[in-house]
C-alpha cells in the first residue's frame, strides 16, 4: 500500500502491540533508519512481501 493510500484510509489503520528484545528493536530502528524509512513501513513492507507475496 502506498502512502498516499495510507493517508487516505487512516481511518482503517490498526494499531499493533509487539514484544521484541531490546536489541531486536534496536536493530529494527537502526535497519528503517538506514533505508530512511519508519518501523512500520518496514513492517508494512515485510506483511506485503511474506504474507501477500508483493514485491
Amino acid at each position: 500500500m502506498s502512502e498516499a493510500q495510507l493517508k487516505e484510509n487512516a481511518k482503517e489503520l490498526d494499531k499493533f502491540t509487539l514484544s521484541i528484545t531490546r536489541e531486536d528493536k534496536r536493530a529494527l530502528k537502526s535497519y528503517a533508519a538506514r533505508q530512511d524509512k519508519t518501523v512500520a513501513k518496514v513492517l508494512r513492507e515485510w506483511i506485503d512481501e511474506k504474507c501477500k507475496g508483493e514485491k
